[in-house]
């Protein structure tokens, strides 16, 4: 038993994501990111918290109680992680609008479009920067400023959007003489309304989610009840045998729920798009 506990940690800490380090130096040099099938599997980070649940479990209750704990930890966890994923979304969008007020700031203070692509890069957030330096070095030689921005969205997956709104603007100032300032503009107030709209919504849906979570652990009153009266029903359930399976099912259809709650709110309120 204590074999198999060492096991787990020994296997989360060897899955343990990379330094921050890592990632900083992604967003000064980003590459492409693959596009197989291997990105659908879970990610290091959710086999960890999955091993350190099935170790903790191990402990209590066997192979039910791994089973039951890695089930457990994995669905915390990805609801930490979805949190995050709409945290950087949402502040993904307000980097861009920040950085195109500047920019279009600039432009009507009569800087030229690689000038004030270069400026406001040097304030900007590291993804946005890598984005108007490229596009900077491109408008200051003469270049398909569009044609690069297009490729700059398919570079980095989470402004992608943002990128080609930009990129269509762009088009749109040279082919009908549109001033780019005003265009620049239009996208920022765009961008900004979406964030602004996105925290809203996502503020809306916190009571759904604290409904979802009071009902979720419903279970644990019901089994200090039965605590109460004498029933030991945490000795059935941590047994092994029936009482294990009855774990298993019964926090699985818990979890479930809570991942399905999950689902349904951030349809309503974590798509700035």
């Amino acid at each position: 038993m204590v074999s198999l506990f060492l096991f787990s940690w020994g296997a989360a800490l060897l899955m343990w994501p990379s330094s921050p380090a890592r990632w900083r130096l992604r967003s000064i040099w980003p590459v492409a990111a693959p596009r197989s099938s291997l990105r659908r599997l879970p990610g290091p980070s959710l086999l960890v918290a999955a091993s350190l649940g099935a170790g903790t479990g191990w402990l209590l209750a066997s192979l039910a109680g791994a089973l039951t704990g890695a089930v457990v930890a994995m669905t915390c966890w990805s609801r930490v992680l979805a949190r995050r994923r709409w945290r950087r979304g949402v502040d993904e969008i307000q980097s861009w609008a920040d950085a195109l007020g500047m920019m279009s700031a600039q432009l009507r203070a009569g800087a030229s479009p690689s000038s004030a692509a270069t400026s406001t890069a040097r304030d900007a957030e590291p993804s946005v920067a890598t984005v108007l330096n490229s596009v900077a070095s491109t408008s200051r030689l003469g270049g398909d400023v569009p044609a690069r921005l297009r490729s700059a969205a398919a570079e980095q997956p989470a402004s992608a959007k943002a990128i080609a709104r930009l990129s269509r603007g762009w088009t749109a100032a040279e082919q009908h003489g549109m001033p780019l300032a005003e265009v620049l503009d239009a996208l920022r107030r765009d961008l900004e309304f979406r964030a602004k709209f996105a925290k809203g919504l996502h503020a809306r849906m916190a009571g759904p989610r604290a409904t979802g979570l009071v009902l979720s652990v419903l279970p644990l009153l019901g089994i200090a009840l039965g605590a109460g009266v004498g029933a030991a029903p945490l000795q059935t359930l941590l047994d092994g045998g029936l009482g294990g399976v009855l774990l298993l099912v019964g926090i699985g259809l818990d979890c479930l729920g809570l991942w399905w709650i999950g689902r349904i709110t951030e349809a309503g309120g974590s798509a700035p798009w």
